[in-house]
């Protein structure tokens, strides 16, 4: 195996996207890697250490997107993720006998993979080792590739000097996969915009990048309630509500998010409000959705994220409970007559659904 002088391998500050892609850098002591000419592909294999990287930027592409390699490696899921579209890609089909693919060393930063032309399709997902931490979340678009993502960013997107401070201040965070895409921020505030709305509702505050970009977007009459239990996160959007002049049309209030809510309502406010944005604990999404639905005035609007899943809602062997959750709280807005309905792959995917007149 080729090693690498100077591969980060801290887990602190690797994009969420990334964290669990691998790098055939750099074998794990204790597993005994696949060797011989299948190496160089082995990119998701579990011989290798997670935490490395490579740093050629194609290269980044296949970590995102890699598999965990099955056992009857050269056929079955690999055969289909290598399908017709990269008949360009010298990895693409198993090595003729005695062909050797292995990486040589060449003096460059890394080793270069071609870029793959697709993602796996809905219904054929890649073997999984449940055992596996994996991220549930991420801070960028999940269904782009990469180069239309970028692209996407640059023409699509106006992030102010405050919201990027506090996105790479995310970043370095654990948590940052808690963090929302910058595109969906942008979302929010053409929504607030669009809608007209001024009390707003932030369910699930983080680091304070969904209730600063709707309270900009608001204006100096919006009023953004935004709820989390996280002292240590919230103090960092204060920060940034600061930084950015907003701080004044925030309320913020710590403690679960359900129970606020629920002196939302008691105190009169049903019918109020006229956006939420839910982003909190997920097992909670149904309560919150009727909480919000409530306290919405007719023709409010709700945003909810995740709802995607990263792609699980659609992998038929994915049986984990916040999955499952999932799929019973797509299914039900799915049917819900009160609202009218939308479901955005931006994100982790974003489902809007306003609130229709009682007739």
């Amino acid at each position: 195996m080729w090693h690498r002088k100077g591969v980060k391998t801290s887990r602190q500050g690797i994009p969420a996207c990334l964290r669990y892609g691998v790098s055939p850098l750099s074998p794990v002591r204790g597993v005994t890697p696949v060797s011989g000419p299948y190496r160089r592909r082995l990119v998701g294999a579990d011989g290798f250490e997670p935490p490395t990287l490579c740093s050629q930027s194609r290269c980044a592409t296949r970590l995102r997107y890699a598999p965990t390699v099955p056992p009857d490696f050269p056929g079955g899921w690999l055969a289909m993720y290598t399908r017709a579209g990269d008949r360009g890609n010298a990895y693409a089909s198993p090595p003729a006998a005695g062909e050797d693919r292995a990486p040589r060393p060449s003096g460059r930063a890394g080793p270069s993979f071609p870029p793959p032309t697709g993602l796996p399709l809905v219904g054929q997902s890649p073997p999984r080792d449940r055992n596996r931490r994996q991220q549930p979340m991420t801070t960028r678009s999940l269904f782009l590739p990469d180069a239309l993502y970028a692209y996407m960013q640059a023409v699509g997107v106006r992030e102010t000097p405050v919201l990027a401070s506090l996105r790479e201040t995310t970043t370095a965070l654990p948590q940052a996969h808690y963090q929302i895409a910058p595109e969906e921020g942008q979302i929010l505030a053409f929504l607030v915009e669009l809608t007209g709305a001024r009390r707003i509702l932030d369910i699930g505050t983080f680091t304070g990048y969904s209730a600063l970009v709707m309270a900009a977007a608001a204006g100096p009459d919006g009023r953004v309630e935004s709820f989390d239990v996280s002292e240590d996160f919230t103090a960092i959007a204060r920060q940034a509500w600061a930084a950015a002049g907003v701080e004044d049309r925030i309320r913020l209030t710590l403690g679960p998010a359900a129970d606020s809510l629920d002196r939302l309502i008691a105190a009169g406010g049903a019918g109020a409000y006229d956006l939420a944005f839910i982003d909190a604990d997920k097992e909670s999404y149904d309560r919150y959705y009727e909480q919000a639905l409530t306290l919405l005035r007719p023709g409010g609007l709700i945003g909810v994220d995740n709802t995607l899943w990263r792609g699980r809602v659609a992998d038929a062997d994915d049986r984990r409970a916040k999955t499952e959750s999932f799929r019973a709280f797509n299914a039900k807005l799915h049917g819900d007559a009160r609202v009218s309905l939308a479901l955005l792959p931006v994100g982790d995917g974003l489902t809007l659904a306003c609130k229709r007149p009682v007739d």
